[in-house]
C-alpha cells in the first residue's frame, strides 16, 4: 500500500513522488544538555529511544516549564511527526493531543504545511521497510546510526490524493488496533501463566489426578 504495488479499490491515478521540503518544514530537536532541568511534572521530552513505529512510549521525562518556555519555538504541535535521528533511524510517530507542546531531544521534526498531505500517512511511510532502508543507507557513524538532517531533506514521499492517503491510514490503523488488542491479551495470558506456575510449583495448588 505504501509503495503503490497494491492499490485500494477505487484509486487508479498515477503514483508520483515529491520531496519532503515541498510539503513540510523539517528541523532538529534540542541538542543541549538539560539534565538539570528534569522534573517530576512538567513539559514532556521525547528522546529517540521513546519513538516507536506510529506511537510514543509512556513514562516520558519531563522538563521544567521555565526552561521549556525559553525553547517555545521548538515545541512540537499536534500533527507533527518525530523521527529517530540516532539509533533505529527512520522510525516515526505523530504527535497527538496529549503531547501537543512537548519537546524533542535530538529528534527530527516534520511539520506538514500542505493540506493535501496526511501526517499519519507520511508517518506510516517513514515506518515502511522501503523508507527505513533509505534512512540506513543515508546514515553515518560506527555502531550507532545517525540520520543527519541534511540527508533527511533528500526524503521523497508518495504523492497521491488525500482521499487515498486517508483510506490507507484507515486500513493500517485498524490493523494496528487489532495487533495492540492481541498483544494486551497475550500479556494477560503470560501473567496468568506466571501466577499459575507459582502456585503449582510451590504446592499451593495441586493438580487433581
Amino acid at each position: 500500500l505504501l509503495t503503490g504495488e497494491v492499490r485500494l479499490p477505487g484509486f487508479e491515478e498515477e503514483w508520483k513522488e515529491i520531496n519532503i521540503e515541498k510539503i513540510a518544514t523539517v528541523s532538529i530537536g534540542l541538542v543541549t544538555t538539560m539534565t538539570k532541568n528534569y522534573v517530576d511534572k512538567g513539559v514532556p521530552l521525547i528522546r529517540n529511544s521513546d519513538i516507536l513505529p506510529n506511537k510514543i512510549k509512556n513514562g516520558l521525562i519531563n522538563l521544567d516549564e521555565d526552561f521549556a518556555v525559553k525553547n517555545k519555538h521548538r515545541m512540537l504541535k499536534k500533527g507533527d511527526i518525530v523521527t529517530v535521528h540516532t539509533g533505529e533511524v527512520g522510525v516515526s510517530a505523530v504527535i497527538d493531543d496529549e503531547l501537543d507542546g512537548s519537546l524533542g531531544f535530538a529528534t527530527i521534526h516534520t511539520r506538514i504545511t500542505n493540506e493535501n498531505f496526511n501526517s499519519y500517512f507520511v508517518s506510516y511511510y517513514f515506518n515502511s521497510n522501503k523508507y527505513k532502508n533509505f534512512a540506513l543507507r543515508m546514515s553515518t557513524g560506527d555502531g550507532r546510526n545517525n540520520f543527519n538532517l541534511k540527508d533527511f531533506k533528500r526524503t521523497v514521499i508518495p504523492h497521491i490524493s488525500l482521499k487515498e492517503q486517508e483510506a490507507i491510514v484507515e486500513v493500517l490503523s485498524t490493523m494496528d488496533n487489532v495487533i495492540e488488542l492481541h498483544e494486551k491479551q497475550l500479556s494477560e495470558y503470560k501473567n496468568q501463566k506466571i501466577g499459575l506456575m507459582q502456585l503449582l510449583l510451590t504446592g499451593k495448588v495441586r493438580v487433581k489426578v
